[in-house]
């Protein structure tokens, strides 16, 4: 996939309207079309991110792998390119939790070796 596919991509995405769609890119049902092609969000297994709790609020950050939707097929085509979000929220538990999402931009995988286990982390690339 080219580089002006995927900003082109990334700028829809960053562009949707808040109040018709989810922006998380974690939401499986969360998806964008581009030049008549539909892309989907899959979650990338190596990276899992919980909630971390500042008081008021509450952060976390997701990354997906871009995939390609082929619903004549019922198949999906990863795509290579990884995706990562920052989303921030405030509220309660017991009332309702009010969503900020990022702006959606392009990491990279790197691979950190340490003796006995490997860390991985998503970067971005600039």
């Amino acid at each position: 996939m080219n580089k002006e596919l995927t900003k082109k991509i990334i700028e829809k995405i960053n562009n949707l309207d808040y109040d018709n769609y989810n922006k998380n890119i974690a939401d499986e049902e969360a998806s964008v079309m581009v030049d008549d092609k539909v892309y989907i969000f899959d979650e990338v297994d190596d990276f899992e991110s919980e909630w971390v709790d500042d008081g008021k609020y509450s952060y976390k950050t997701n990354v997906a792998e871009l995939s390609i939707y082929d619903a004549k097929r019922n198949k999906y085509t990863p795509t290579g390119i990884i995706l990562s979000q920052n989303i921030s929220r405030s509220g309660s538990y017991f009332s309702y939790y009010n969503y900020d999402y990022c702006n959606v931009v392009q990491v990279f995988r790197k691979e950190i070796t340490i003796p006995e286990h490997i860390e991985v982390e998503y970067v971005e690339n600039n």
